[in-house]
């Protein structure tokens, strides 16, 4: 819980007589924003003047505390009040699974944890966990409100786990360009991993059929990372993400969890080792071609989003020889906030 410090000075008239009402430095406790106007009402109601007439208070305003936004995950509102939090409800199922799983939350870096823009009304949180199956299990929320919308999940499961990684990135820009993806990522590419890891998801899949489109060439090039029971979707607005989406993902984040449960660990050096080189090579290709990458360096800025992206989200890359410039990037509409990818270069 952060705690800050707020001095509150009043000056009261009350009959004619001025009297100062101070109070000096009183910590407040929980996640409050900048200060903005408070009624006088409030103030009578939360600190009880009650001997002081309507009248008199009633007459100003004070400069004080607005009501206390949430700084840490989860949000129950978007920075934009008009704009519903698209994909809140599957980072809650979420945590809701890692708190009765008794996992450890990883400490951040706090600019990690929550950080706003400096370019538009925009604001993205991550947190990160994990326990004796999953070395880190991390999740952000991206909320631009209506511009951007976004959820990303991974779990990368212990070195002595072959099993694949749980990848969930939901986006939402603007009201017309919705994605969704959801797939266990394969460590290896082939039919024997798929059969062991993979085939088992068929008949969730047959289910949401919404979800069968086909993941483009322009984002990812390399589909060995990705499984032929892969989650996803193309929409032209959210009207699918509570009916569809939603119970697509709690169906495939259920079986993930049995199927790795249900998986005997290899504790030998030598497969150790090759399970952390194909979390190191998944790092460092999602590095260069994650289409949320560029979103972040447009809201947040080239220097955060860097160590966003190789100190957080894909750690494993940060000994390695990565391109720092995103392959995907975007671009702000300076009037309406509206995102636009920029057109990638045929070079």
């Amino acid at each position: 819980m952060m705690m800050r410090t707020v001095a509150v000075f009043l000056a009261v008239t009350c009959w004619g007589s001025h009297s100062l009402l101070q109070f000096a430095s009183k910590p407040c406790h929980g996640n409050f924003a900048t200060p903005s106007l408070l009624s006088i009402q409030m103030l009578k109601t939360k600190f009880g003047f009650d001997t002081v007439t309507n009248r008199k208070l009633e007459s100003f305003e004070v400069d004080i505390l607005q009501p206390p936004q949430q700084i840490n995950l989860p949000w129950s509102n978007s920075i934009e009040n008009s704009k519903k939090l698209s994909y809140m409800p599957m980072l809650n199922f979420q945590l809701q699974l890692i708190k009765s799983m008794g996992m450890e939350q990883i400490p951040l870096d706090e600019s990690f944890i929550h950080r706003k823009s400096a370019v538009k009304t925009a604001r993205i949180g991550s947190m990160s966990f994990r326990n004796d199956k999953f070395r880190k299990v991390r999740m952000t929320y991206f909320d631009a409100g209506d511009n951007v919308q976004v959820f990303n999940t991974l779990w990368y499961p212990s070195y002595e786990y072959d099993a694949p990684l749980l990848g969930v990135d939901l986006i939402s820009l603007g009201k017309n360009r919705v994605l969704s993806v959801i797939d266990f990522q394969p460590l290896y590419p082939t039919t024997e991993y798929h059969d062991k890891h993979i085939e088992h998801l068929t008949s969730i899949r047959q289910k949401y059929p919404e979800l069968h489109g086909t993941l483009s060439g322009k984002i990812y090039d390399d589909t060995s990372f990705f499984s032929k029971n892969m989650l996803f979707g193309r929409f032209k607005d959210e009207s699918q993400v509570d009916s569809v989406v939603l119970p697509a993902f709690q169906e495939y984040l259920e079986r993930y969890l049995s199927s790795v449960n249900a998986c005997i660990p290899n504790s030998s050096e030598e497969s150790m080792n090759a399970v952390k080189k194909r979390q190191q090579d998944y790092d460092i290709y999602s590095a260069l071609k994650d289409p949320a990458v560029g979103l972040f360096e447009a809201y947040f800025g080239k220097e955060w989003s860097d160590s966003f992206v190789h100190d957080f989200l894909f750690s494993l890359c940060r000994n390695s020889p990565v391109v720092n410039v995103p392959v995907h990037q975007y671009k702000i509409d300076d009037v309406t906030g509206a995102v636009k990818p920029v057109p990638l270069s045929k070079n």
